[in-house]
C-alpha cells in the first residue's frame, strides 16, 4: 500500500522559498500551513529581493504575520539573515519570542 492513513510527523519541516507563495494564492495559508505542519519546529524562508533584482516588499508583512501567530500560541521565534534570505524559525515546543 502506497498511502497510510496513519498521520507523519517530523521534527522540523523546511518551508524554504515556499511560505509568501502560498500566502499570496490564498490569504491565510502561509499562517495556517506553518500551524498546520506535523513538527515541532518550522523554518520558513522569504527571498530578500525577486526575479528582476528589487527588494522584495512582502517580506516584512509576512513576518509579521509569523510573528502575531507565535505569540498568539505561545510559539518561539528566531531570525536569521543571508544576504539573500531571510530565515524564521518558529519553534512550537519552546515558548516566547526570541531575536
Amino acid at each position: 500500500m502506497l498511502v497510510t492513513r496513519d498521520p507523519i510527523t517530523a521534527d522540523g519541516a523546511l518551508l524554504l522559498k515556499t511560505y509568501h507563495c502560498v500566502e499570496d494564492r490564498l490569504s491565510g495559508a502561509g499562517l495556517r500551513l506553518v500551524a498546520e505542519v506535523a513538527a515541532n519546529k518550522v523554518v520558513v524562508s522569504f527571498p530578500l529581493r525577486v526575479m528582476n533584482g528589487r527588494a522584495a516588499v512582502f517580506t516584512r508583512p509576512h513576518n509579521d504575520a509569523l510573528s502575531r501567530l507565535a505569540d498568539e500560541r505561545g510559539w518561539a521565534v528566531r531570525r536569521a539573515r543571508l544576504s539573500t534570505e531571510e530565515f524564521v524559525d518558529v519553534d512550537k515546543e519552546r515558548g516566547g519570542t526570541e531575536h
